[in-house]
């Protein structure tokens, strides 16, 4: 996973947990050791496109926007 610095924090998005790989978590850490899952951010469910195998996430920051990509279905 790629990782995101904002506010004095870093931040971690793994590929997706659960039952067919749907959930999207966080990880924030102050110090790059101790690190706090932040809980899920993303559900594929909430999609009608992507249902299963969440894959490969990123954040970009742009325009005083977060932006949140991911893969999911074999598609981006």
């Amino acid at each position: 996973p790629d990782i995101l610095i904002a506010n004095g924090k870093y931040y971690i998005y793994t590929t997706a947990l659960g039952t067919n790989n749907v959930e999207f978590h966080a990880y924030s850490s102050t110090d790059l050791s101790n690190w706090v899952d932040e809980g899920v951010v993303f559900n594929l469910l909430s999609t009608t496109w992507a249902t299963k195998q969440g894959y490969a996430p990123n954040v970009v920051y742009r325009n005083n926007k977060y932006y949140f990509y991911f893969s999911g279905n074999e598609k981006v």
